[in-house]
């Protein structure tokens, strides 16, 4: 496992609780990057495992819950309706 610099455990980043760093991700370059076990808090409780960057860049926020509710609140407020008589 990479070594960190800073631990990220029971730290939370929008809906994602971290629990504990998780096996490296090796780029398709050979660099290793540390990846993180994250819970999400939806009613699922989802679990995933994400790069830390992407936890800090606020690129990761869920387990995807986030952006389904965003399309759904998106579509419903986008609708244009026929105000012809």
């Amino acid at each position: 496992m990479v070594k960190v610099k800073e631990s990220l455990i029971g730290q939370k980043f929008g809906r994602l609780t971290v629990i504990e760093q998780a096996e490296d991700y090796i780029s398709p370059k050979g660099e290793k990057k540390a990846q993180w076990l994250c819970e999400c808090d939806c009613k699922e409780k989802n679990r995933i495992i994400t790069v830390g960057s992407l936890l800090k860049r606020k690129h990761t926020q869920s387990c995807g819950c986030l952006a389904k509710e965003t399309r759904v609140l998106n579509g419903k407020n986008n609708k244009k309706y026929n105000t012809y008589s």
